[in-house]
This record gives C-alpha cells, structure tokens and sequence, in this order.
C-alpha cells in the first residue's frame, strides 16, 4: 500500500476500510451513498475509511489487485486483509462483516 496512506490511517490505530472508487463508475456513485450514508456514520471514530480513486492511485490498485471498482478492502489496523468486496454490494453486508471485527 501507498506508504503514507497506510500511515496515517494506521496511526488512528482502528481497523481500515479502503473504498476504490472511479468518478466515471455509477455502481460507485450508488455505494457512495451507502458507504458515507449508513458505515461512514455507523462507525466513525471505530473505523477509518479512506476513499481512493483508482485513476489517481493507480500504483496502489495494481499493488492490491484491484480489477474492477468499487472494491472495498477491511483492513486490520496492522495492514493485514480481513475481507475484500467488489462490485455493488448490500450495504448490510457489509455492516455485518464490519460488526464481526468492530466491537
């Protein structure tokens, strides 16, 4: 991962939620909604989440295997993986594998 995005939402010491987004992608723009609407409120001060643009990161989606937007990537707060998604995804899915880790 980028090293300084790495670090400083490390240095927050929470469990990360990398959201690789493209401005030109709709299915982005509708998760949008859910991730900043519902878990961005859900867990602020629990997670950190760090919006990316792929266009603009584009050495870091090809570090993390990133193929197709949206992805979303939970990270231990080490860096570790704990789950990937991809694709329009319901957000209560997401929320329940958040809850599996965010106590």
């Amino acid at each position: 991962m980028n090293h300084e995005i790495f670090e400083r939402a490390r240095a927050k010491g929470k469990p990360i939620l990398l959201d690789f987004t493209a401005e030109w992608c709709s299915t982005c723009m509708t998760m949008d909604e859910i991730v900043e609407k519902r878990i961005a409120r859900k867990y602020e001060g629990k997670i950190t989440l760090v919006k990316l643009d792929v266009n603009e990161h584009i050495e870091l989606a090809k570090k993390l295997n990133i193929f197709s937007v949206p992805t979303f990537i939970f990270l231990k707060p080490s860096g570790e993986e704990i789950w990937r998604k991809v694709g329009m995804v319901d957000g209560e899915e997401i929320i329940e594998d958040i809850e599996k880790v965010v106590k």
